[in-house]
């Protein structure tokens, strides 16, 4: 009879639940599962689950929120995911309007936002990388590893750029590009000014390194950097240590190389040639083909870029000069031409000595003028090909003068008596000599005044 009674009254409570959802029950208190004292309206000690058998929000033992199959934490748009307790400014925002995820630390400031559709980023602060951000960090410090930039292994050109802009006007100031051909270079870091893609004058303080050159056949013709136009520096130095070097020689032979070389004027052809930051002055120097018949230790070839058109980069093998290796050479040419000077000297005093003994014009009268005034000039044009003109003065009182020109073995080829005004010009046919440097020397009264070289050039 007793459970008859409760089975009734269960019957009625629930028919009251259905034909009165509105209800709350209890009327009062609080409701608790797993709990006689539960602390708000409902209070479940132990795990809940809220939604279908297979998609549900439940909470565990422990209070935590966790979402099962197809179901979601979801809030509507333009509205706080989540909010720091004590502040309701702080907290992670759902920005519908932006379609992004915002960082926000005011109603109105965000921080960090993240587009949900473009995956673009925006951080306002700083950021730092191993290391906690100060007032005093850049906008992205990194300590205590390395930074990579991945490079895509489909493309050749422009893999991989870093750009600094000018934050007032937007204009682009630099750019470092990775470039890679497997064809010929292992990599190349190019330094670029401006946004002339190194096609234009803007470049001259462009630079490219080449990690490991560019070798042919095994021999590695890398040129490890590059300045594409004119670079300052206060000093250089090459490594000359000689614990660096071995198999070292005496070196003779500077003049003879330094007879054979052509050197020229020129314009480089910097439109057709517009990546290599050429310049558009008169230059003098020497053509790499001509330099490398007579010293081709001076002369190198590589891969360069040397232009950049609509169609791409293009690439060619250029003939490269290492200048430096001249130094030596001259260096010891002047020092084969000071002897040869110094021996043509005393042959000169030995000559002149003869003349005055034959015609007695060293007197006291001669010895009391002052050749110290005389003076010879350079001639003019030198190299020559044909005739070329010397200036000279001579002393007044002077008693003789004379012009002597000697080849290199110091064998007397023309004398010349000079009027004794006190300055002139003579003109010199050397049409008739080979090629070679020549001496010629002004002699006073018997004295050697000064010798000055002669190139003739045919």
């Amino acid at each position: 009879m007793k459970k008859i009674l409760i089975l009734s009254a269960g019957m009625f409570a629930v028919a009251g639940i259905v034909t009165a959802q509105t209800n709350t029950f209890p009327l009062t208190g609080n409701v608790g599962i797993g709990t006689l004292a539960p602390a708000s309206a409902l209070q479940v000690v132990g795990t809940t689950r809220m939604g279908s058998a297979t998609s549900y929000a439940g909470v565990d033992a422990n209070g935590n929120l966790q979402f099962t199959g197809g179901s979601a934490y979801k809030v509507p748009g333009n509205t706080y995911a989540f909010q720091y307790a004590t502040n309701t400014n702080y907290g992670l925002f759902f920005n519908s309007t932006n379609l992004s995820i915002d960082y926000k630390t005011g109603a109105s400031s965000t921080v960090w936002t993240v587009g949900v559709t473009t995956g673009y980023g925006n951080l306002s602060g700083k950021l730092g990388i191993g290391i906690a951000p100060t007032a005093a960090s850049k906008k992205l410090e990194v300590s205590a590893g390395d930074i990579r930039m991945s490079l895509p292994s489909t493309s050749t050109d422009s893999n991989t750029v870093l750009e600094f802009v000018n934050n007032r006007t937007g204009a682009l100031d630099w750019k470092f590009e990775n470039y890679n051909n497997p064809a010929f270079d292992p990599g190349s870091l190019y330094v670029e000014f401006a946004n002339d893609n190194f096609a234009s004058d803007a470049n001259l303080s462009i630079a490219a390194y080449w990690d490991s050159g560019y070798a042919v056949g095994g021999t590695d013709y890398g040129i490890r950097y590059w300045v594409l136009g004119n670079m300052y520096a206060d000093a250089y130095y090459q490594a000359s240590d000689s614990k660096l070097k071995k198999n070292i020689n005496d070196f003779n032979g500077g003049l003879k190389i330094i007879n054979q070389l052509q050197p020229k004027t020129y314009y480089y052809n910097a439109d057709k040639y517009n990546a290599l930051g050429l310049n558009k002055n008169l230059n003098y120097g020497f053509l790499a083909q001509d330099l490398e018949k007579v010293v081709p230790e001076m002369v190198t070839t590589q891969k360069a870029l040397v232009s950049k058109d609509a169609n791409g980069r293009h690439y060619e093998d250029v003939k490269l000069v290492s200048n430096m290796t001249l130094i030596p050479i001259l260096t010891k040419a002047v020092q084969e031409q000071q002897a040869q000077i110094d021996e043509l000297k005393t042959m000169v005093e030995k000559l002149t000595q003869s003349l005055a003994a034959v015609t007695g014009t060293q007197d006291n009268a001669v010895a009391s003028v002052n050749v110290s005034s005389a003076t010879l000039g350079q001639n003019i044009p030198n190299p020559l090909n044909g005739s070329t003109n010397i200036r000279y003065s001579i002393p007044s009182g002077a008693s003789t003068a004379q012009m002597v020109i000697t080849d290199n073995t110091g064998k007397t080829i023309k004398q010349i008596q000079l009027s004794k005004t006190t300055a002139g010009t003579i003109n010199i046919d050397a049409s008739s000599l080979s090629s070679g440097t020549y001496n010629y020397s002004l002699i006073v009264d018997g004295k050697l005044v000064d010798s000055k070289k002669m190139v003739v050039a045919k």
